[in-house]
Parts: structure tokens; sequence; C-alpha cells
């Protein structure tokens, strides 16, 4: 079983099975399944962005839906035929997929194979679906996987022609609905991210909590701070020191688009798998591989300077036509290795005093 003491920004596990009690392991640390591995990660691209990863749970125990999520329920029965049946792909679904991923406003895998089994034949969870019919036309489906006290929604696809019935809010109600009958302790729907509308709708199935990063806590949803999104927290941070040296020193802020480079990339290296960095440039430094890189380690609570060079060809897994979209204002386009650590202070003017004094050596 994995350290789930450790903070990496993200990881994935490759296993032959993934049986109920160690799922829910995984959930309550804010893993999730990615295809056939098990992932967590904690920041995610959106249109030129980087932006956090929330992860969500909802206790079941006394749980009862909202009047309004009940209003959704019973119009949908009244209407719909659902069914609750063990995880089977067939071509009627694919058809479905098709349709839902054409109307849909972003990236999709190709077919429900490739996103579910990464196009293999075995399925290492227990997974279930439910089955939403008008009459005998299938026109929405979701998958969830089951541990011994939780549920995880996998996925939701719905006929755009039956948009205005909420049928992805529908197929999570009825997950949920399921997780009660079945004695469940938690329901888990993945993710929401701060900044991107388009999760947000998870967090209409109740009195959600979210995953904590640095206590690995799951606190109630009311509590929750846009100040302390890890992303915002170094943003920051990396504005409030670069308020202090500018014009005295030439830096930039970007992001860094290659932070998971160590679930992607097959080379066991020390990756910089900070999102948002400063570089520094330094004149008397001839070695055109070398950077000077500043990062809050909003985990520590503070500022680290470190030695990085650029990896000596383009990552291999990467998709060059994709790096090559990314903005050069906001992205750096280099992959970067940690050399080592230079210097690291939790005090903004003390790593300010440190620059200034490394600009001039």
């Amino acid at each position: 079983m994995r350290n789930f003491d450790e903070h990496k920004f993200a990881d994935r596990l490759y296993l032959d099975a993934v049986h109920g009690e160690q799922l829910d392991v995984f959930l309550a640390n804010g893993w999730y399944r990615m295809g056939q591995t098990i992932f967590t990660t904690h920041f995610l691209f959106f249109e030129q962005r980087v932006l956090s990863a929330i992860w969500l749970r909802l206790a079941l125990e006394g749980f009862e839906f909202k009047k309004s999520l009940k209003k959704i329920i019973k119009r949908n029965r009244s209407k719909f035929r659902v069914e609750v049946v063990p995880f089977q792909l067939t071509e009627e679904k694919e058809v479905v997929y098709q349709k839902y991923a054409a109307d849909f406003k972003g990236y999709l895998s190709g077919s429900l194979k490739k996103s579910l089994l990464d196009g293999m034949e075995q399925n290492v969870f227990q997974t279930t679906e439910i089955n939403i019919y008008d009459g005998d036309k299938l026109v929405a489906f979701s998958f969830f996987d089951e541990g011994q006290n939780s549920l995880t929604s996998i996925s939701g696809v719905y006929d755009p022609d039956y948009k205005s019935y909420s049928l992805g809010l529908y197929t999570m109600l009825e997950e949920i609905q399921f997780g009660l009958d079945t004695g469940r302790e938690f329901y888990y729907p993945g993710y929401f991210v701060p900044g991107n509308e388009r999760f947000d709708y998870k967090l209409r199935v109740g009195d959600v909590e979210y995953f904590e990063f640095v206590s690995k806590a799951w606190i109630p949803f009311g509590k929750f701070q846009v100040e302390n999104i890890p992303i915002n927290k170094m943003a920051n941070e990396l504005n409030t020191l670069a308020n202090l040296f500018e014009g005295k020193v030439d830096f930039y802020n970007k992001f860094n688009p290659f932070f998971e480079s160590n679930i992607i990339e097959h080379w066991p290296l020390p990756y910089l798998e900070y999102p948002i960095i400063m570089v520094v440039n330094i004149e008397k430094d001839d070695d055109e591989n070398h950077r000077l890189v500043i990062i809050y380690n909003f985990i520590e609570e503070k500022f680290m300077a470190l030695s990085c060079r650029t990896f000596d060809t383009f990552p291999s897994n990467y998709n060059m036509a994709w790096v090559n979209k990314l903005s050069e204002k906001s992205f750096i386009k280099n992959q970067l290795i940690i050399n080592q650590v230079l210097f690291s202070t939790p005090k903004v003017d003390k790593m300010c005093e440190w620059i200034l004094s490394a600009a001039k050596e």
C-alpha cells in the first residue's frame, strides 16, 4: 500500500486489482481512478491556466436529500426507467457516449473503452452502472466503483437532447441512493476546481467535505477559503516576493506545465513538481541549461531557492504540439530537474535579501 504520509502533488499506481477495503483507503486519502490505475493529483490544466483540484466526499450517515434534489429525483423517476446492474460496455452506451462527446466542451477519450479500461479487456475495479431509459431508449448512464464502506462516482454520460432533465446530476443522486440502500459510509464525487464552474455541480449533492492537502484531513466545505487554495497561496507569496525586488533583478513568474512528470515520464528523476515558479536570471551564469528557481513550499510555509537544470532532450511522453500551444507569456517550455536546494526561509524579506546577494556575486 502507498505511503500516504508523503506530500506528493501527483502520483499513480498500477495494480492487478483494487479491492473494497483497499479502495476505501485510497479514496480517504484523496486518490481516484484513472482508467485502470489509481492516482492522485492536486493541480490541473484548464484553458491556459493551472488550477487546484479539490477532492470532495459526502458522509452518508444520517444523510437526506435536500428538497430541490428530491424534486429532481421525483420528476425523473416518473418519466424514466432506472436500472442498476454490474458494469458492462455495450455498443448502445458507445453511441450515447459519442453523441455526448460531440456536444462536450473539453477533452474526452475517443471511446468508453479507452476512457475506462485503457483499451484493456479486464477491469481491476468493482464497478456498477446506472442506466436511465426513456421507454426502451438509453438516454443516460453512469459508472461508479464500490469499496467496502464507500462508493466513488467515475463517469456520467447523457444524451444532449435530454439536457433539460439534469441527467448528469440525476445519475449521481441515484448513485448516492444506492450507497444509502447498501449502508455505505461515504460517497466520493471526485474533485471540483475553483475557478472553473464546470465542476461546481458536484457541490449540489449535499453538505460535502473537502480534502485539505497539508493536514490530510476532511473538512466541512463551509470552512473552505479561497485564499488557502494551494495554487492561489503559491501565486500570492511569489508575487509578494517579486514586489520586493522588482526592477533590481531580472525574473519572471510562470506556470510549469511539467508538474506531473513523475507520473508521466519513465525516468526516475527529481523533476520540479511545483506548478507555479519564479525563475531568476543571473547574468554571471554562462550555463544556458542552468536555472535559479524560487518556489513557495506551501506545505512547510517557506520559500526555497533551487538550482535546476533543463532536461537535455524534450520529454518523451509529452505531446510537443500541446506544449507549443501553451502561451510563452504564462508557461515555461523546458522541463526542469532539481540539482539542489540552495537556500530556504519562511520569511519573504530574507529570501529577497538572498536573491539580491546571489545576483551580485
